[in-house]
């Protein structure tokens, strides 16, 4: 599946997800998210709320601000 153009902060999240070898659905789960909401992420329908970004960001090991930056 193509990530939409200027996803930039949808890339920054897939490089650290790659690096933990982990999987979108993987991630939701840890995050306790629906799939749907990374995968409108990432084909660019929409991004997540604060809270699911800060969410995001502890399942893939990073600081919680890491998806604001």
């Amino acid at each position: 599946m193509a990530i939409e153009k200027n996803n930039s902060l949808y890339e920054k999240y897939a490089e650290q997800r790659d690096k933990l070898g982990l999987t979108d659905y993987k991630v939701a789960q840890l995050a306790g998210i629906s799939r749907g909401i990374i995968s409108e992420w990432k084909h660019g329908k929409c991004k997540p709320n604060a809270d699911n970004r800060v969410k995001i960001a502890k399942a893939i090991k990073a600081r919680p601000t890491f998806l604001f930056e």
